[in-house]
């Protein structure tokens, strides 16, 4: 699997709450995107959130995505991204998430591989956890968007977006 968590889980519409924030509603109309077409060419879907990042076409089946959607989703729904497509760089997005104070779509960082090289890594949108585990729902996750459990001890940090609604325009009428 790309992105080096566990199993993938079946889409439940479910699994997304009622209070869920606008972007997590949208990244969920993704599940099932797969980064090659059936004839394994790169996927037209899956390239838009790289352009949407970082202005150029890139193969999705030759780079590492998931930094790309989640910035891509978060730009459709207006909200800011960390203009990069390496997943470490949202470590410095938003504000820091202290443990116990986590909610479903705050955006989390994960180290990958065998250990932390401090350079590989996973970032999603935090759906549920547990004490061992935490589901998410991210893109590359086995060359798509899924859900997928990863284990608590591999993340680096989890972190909420700004709380400054999307598109807020302040008028002064004089």
């Amino acid at each position: 699997m790309a992105s080096g968590g566990g199993k993938k889980l079946k889409y439940k519409k479910s699994l997304i709450g009622p209070d869920a924030p606008d972007y997590l509603k949208r990244a969920a109309d993704d599940v099932g995107l797969n980064e090659a077409n059936s004839d394994g060419t790169s996927n037209k879907e899956v390239e838009k959130y790289i352009i949407a990042v970082t202005g150029k076409r890139a193969n999705a089946t030759d780079v590492p995505w998931c930094a790309y959607w989640v910035g891509g989703i978060l730009k459709e729904t207006k909200y800011p991204q960390s203009g990069s497509g390496m997943a470490r760089s949202y470590l410095h997005y938003g504000t820091k998430v202290e443990d116990g104070d986590w909610k479903q779509g705050d955006i989390v960082v994960f180290w990958r591989g065998r250990r932390d090289d401090g350079v590989m890594g996973h970032v999603g949108f935090l759906i549920g956890w547990d004490e061992d585990s935490v589901i998410i729902l991210g893109g590359n996750q086995g060359d798509e968007v899924c859900f997928q459990e990863f284990p608590i001890h591999k993340i680096l940090g989890p972190r909420r977006r700004s709380t400054v609604a999307p598109a807020a325009v302040a008028v002064v009428v004089v």
